[in-house]
């Protein structure tokens, strides 16, 4: 529940919610997709679909780690 341990409200006076996070990968590039389950005031559901979107991945400073995105 929630996203990165928070559960935004959207509304008028904040219409978007941004947030970051990482995946370690093992090969030098990937993609994801998915979905979000969002709740309407009135206690209905909409799924929000995330498109596919391209992974690239940084160089690690120290040889032989798995690089992370």
């Amino acid at each position: 529940k929630g996203v990165v341990g928070q559960e935004p409200k959207l509304s008028k006076e904040y219409p978007a919610f941004q947030y970051s996070s990482h995946v370690s990968l093992s090969a030098t590039s990937g993609h994801m997709w998915g979905t979000f389950k969002m709740e309407k005031e009135d206690g209905t559901f909409v799924e929000v679909r995330i498109p596919a979107f391209n992974l690239e991945c940084k160089s690690d400073s120290n040889a032989g780690e798995k690089s992370s995105v």
